[in-house]
């Protein structure tokens, strides 16, 4: 995964998701569980035993709702394949392909979950994910109301703090129409998704 940022900020912030990473970890399961956290200049690799896949969403879920109301977003792909360690370091083709397709495809703030990963959620698809209708990939939903600590009010003012922080970020962007375009894509599934709530027209916009 990688933020929308410039280069030190954005090795700011992920440094800062990869601290945060590891205080989920140790909530949502200690490395002895199979979770795993590397980082490489402004990029994040997670890697997990496939039984924790289902985990692993609600960890990145959790993330990104606490990111975004910073007004940081975050793209990035998840792979299954093999890991390999060799010293110190580590051989996956997962991660290579992880890479490659985050740079290639994912292309907006959305974390993509891969075909073959699907099969090893074990919750409900829409539970964790949401399809995007403009090229079919699924990502890891944080727009929809999850329940619990999100329900009507809560999720209402998460949805005020998410839009206002990363339209703040949207406003200083400038004339760089690459990075507009990001943007445009988050604001578009914002509405479409927050449009199915009957205080849809109590969040100010």
């Amino acid at each position: 995964m990688k933020p929308y940022a410039n280069d030190m900020e954005a090795r700011s912030q992920a440094d800062g998701l990869g601290r945060m990473m590891s205080e989920h970890v140790k909530k949502f399961g200690p490395s002895e569980e199979g979770f795993h956290i590397y980082l490489f200049s402004d990029c994040i690799a997670v890697f997990c035993r496939p039984s924790n896949m289902s985990r692993l969403l609600e960890m990145l879920r959790s993330l990104q709702i606490k990111s975004g109301t910073k007004g940081f977003l975050w793209r990035g792909f998840i792979s299954c394949g093999d890991f390999n360690w060799i010293g110190d370091s580590f051989v996956s083709p997962a991660f290579v392909k992880a890479a490659t397709l985050e740079s290639n495809v994912v292309k907006f703030p959305r974390i993509v979950v891969g075909h073959e990963v699907i099969e090893e959620i074990e919750a409900p698809l829409d539970y964790y994910l949401n399809e995007d209708p403009s090229d079919g990939y699924m990502y890891i939903d944080y727009f929809t109301n999850f329940g619990g600590k999100y329900e009507e009010l809560a999720h209402r003012d998460y949805l005020h703090r998410l839009r206002s922080a990363v339209h703040s970020r949207y406003e200083i962007v400038g004339d760089n129409e690459a990075v507009k375009q990001i943007y445009r894509w988050f604001f578009m599934r914002f509405d479409e998704n927050i449009d199915k709530y009957e205080y849809y027209d109590m969040i100010i916009q």
